[in-house]
């Protein structure tokens, strides 16, 4: 039974060097220089305004909400 357990794990085994994979193209990381990021949501917010701010984003409504 080990032979046989063997064997089928071999035909398992693939050869990655056959593949011939894209490169990836480079993601720039970070803002222009000048632009400031704040972010959406804080955790010391209030549970409400941080709700509204995301209702809104996904809105895309800007300013957040009143």
């Amino acid at each position: 039974m080990a032979d046989q357990i063997a064997a089928i794990n071999d035909q398992l085994r693939i050869d990655v060097d056959d593949f011939d994979l894209p490169e990836l193209p480079t993601i720039p990381v970070g803002l222009p220089l000048g632009e400031a990021s704040t972010p959406l949501i804080d955790s010391d917010m209030p549970f409400a305004e941080a709700t509204q701010r995301l209702i809104d984003s996904k809105a895309y409504r800007l300013g957040g909400g009143s």
